[in-house]
């Protein structure tokens, strides 16, 4: 070998030893649980599992008398907005509003919530400001947005510097969601509000107020619509309509479309390859405004619901994998209880918000109050991918079963191993993952163990 080859495969090495030293033999490119393959991520290796995948589980008329029979089952914390009285008695309106403020220390960053701070907070809650009678106005919200305990968007946590646990939080709520508005703060910047399945306070800039009701009525039962069916779809940038410029539709959005005539320009926009559709606004009065909008037809959307599939739920829960562990929908994600709301929103669903509700729920119920895991195992036998899986604190979507494990996805916040001293050591995970029922959690039990129900929305 002569001596310009001999520098060459120097080089050559020298180049692999550097490679070998910035990437890892054997890394993997993507984490996984424990006993999670990484087929198993992919949600075609579940649903190839399915005997009949796309197989209608429920029409869209049956949805409709599911989610009546969630009202008849809970009733007082679901219900149809539509059908509520338009007067909400003093009394009534001080027990949702005034709730006891938690007894433990709380904080906002490092610092501990002083009395002062609480006081004030009562003081904004304008309980002086509630008549013996109070008539409702009617209204949409305009963006994603938060339903809070009380009127501030602190985040309000039970220990120091946590930004992911928030005490004030109740739940996120879509853009266009039809609301009932009660009760305006004594700084005029929050509304007290119910939405199908919740009460709380919003920021009043993410309202828009109808002008009445037949016009809030005709907007959240529109002829025509499209569906988000993707996560955190937005629309495009707009200079000429900073209002809608870049709106996010969460995952199970509804936005409707536009009536014919359509315009052939649309903020200087031809329509072509779009939806044109029909965009609650907020005037800068506050009331409620519809301006036109394009949603790419390129995006993750769908012409009314999507088919009530057990591939399609699947499918939809997938599209949540990776995302950050959001407590009540904060940091723009999920919790547990809402990645099932809001992927089986995608079918027409109206579900309750809370896992504890959810359990208690319409629908076909399969109990594990029994002892022996082989017996919990043995009901597995009847149980169809896509139901819903309870334990408390706690709610997963089933996967199936592959090696004689079972399978979940699910909105996770941490689980638990023993550690060098034999003790119960939480493990930190808040995202959403694949993972068996074989795990533990921090109270020794696995999951399998501690599974009370599971839910078939059927």
């Amino acid at each position: 070998m002569n001596k310009s080859g001999l520098k060459l495969v120097i080089a050559l090495l020298l180049c692999l030893n550097l490679i070998g030293t910035s990437i890892p033999v054997g890394a993997a490119p993507v984490n996984q649980m424990p006993d999670v393959s990484r087929p198993m991520l992919d949600p075609e290796f579940w649903t190839a599992k399915l005997s009949d995948p796309d197989g209608i589980v429920m029409p869209l008329e049956d949805i409709g008398a599911f989610n009546r029979a969630v009202i008849k089952a809970l009733p007082g914390t679901v219900c149809d907005l539509k059908t509520c009285s338009s007067f909400m008695s003093g009394d009534q309106l001080k027990k949702q509003i005034n709730v006891p403020f938690p007894e433990y220390p709380m904080y906002i960053g490092p610092n501990q919530v002083a009395q002062s701070y609480l006081e004030q907070m009562k003081v904004n809650m304008n309980l002086d400001a509630i008549r013996d009678g109070n008539e409702v106005r009617y209204a949409f919200t305009v963006k994603r947005s938060s339903l809070r305990v009380y009127p501030t968007s602190d985040v309000v946590s039970d220990e120091p510097n946590d930004q992911e646990f928030d005490l004030f939080q109740n739940t996120a709520v879509h853009p266009f969601e039809p609301l009932l508005i009660y009760h305006q703060s004594a700084d005029r910047n929050w509304y007290f509000a119910r939405m199908y399945n919740c009460f709380g306070w919003l920021p009043a800039t993410d309202v828009a107020i109808s002008p009445d009701r037949t016009t809030w009525v005709a907007y959240q039962s529109p002829g025509r619509f499209v569906l988000a069916a993707g996560n955190r779809l937005r629309l495009c940038e707009n200079p000429n309509a900073p209002e809608i410029s870049n709106l996010e539709l969460p995952m199970g959005t509804i936005i409707p479309l536009a009536d014919d005539p359509i315009p052939t320009m649309i903020d200087r926009q031809d329509p072509t390859g779009n939806y044109v559709v029909k965009l609650a606004v907020r005037t800068a009065g506050g009331q409620l405004a519809f301006k036109l909008g394009l949603l790419p037809y390129s995006l993750d959307v769908q012409e009314g619901y999507l088919p009530y599939t057990r591939a399609n739920v699947i499918k939809q829960a997938f599209k949540l994998q990776g995302d950050r562990y959001g407590w009540g929908g904060m940091l723009d994600s999920h919790d547990c209880s809402s990645l099932i709301l809001d992927v089986y929103r995608c079918f027409g669903f109206r579900l309750p918000r809370n896992s504890e509700q959810q359990a208690a729920s319409a629908g076909q119920t399969v109990s594990f109050e029994v002892g022996e895991a082989d017996k919990r195992a043995d009901l597995f036998k009847d149980l169809l991918p896509g139901a819903s899986l309870h334990f408390p604190g706690h709610v997963m979507l089933y996967l199936g079963e592959e090696g004689g494990r079972y399978y979940v996805i699910s909105a996770l916040g941490n689980w638990a191993v023993k550690n060098g001293s034999g003790i119960m050591e939480a493990l930190r995970v808040h995202g959403v993952v694949v993972n068996n029922l074989d795990l533990t959690r921090k109270n020794g039990k696995t999951w399998m163990e501690s599974l009370t129900v599971a839910k078939q929305y059927q």
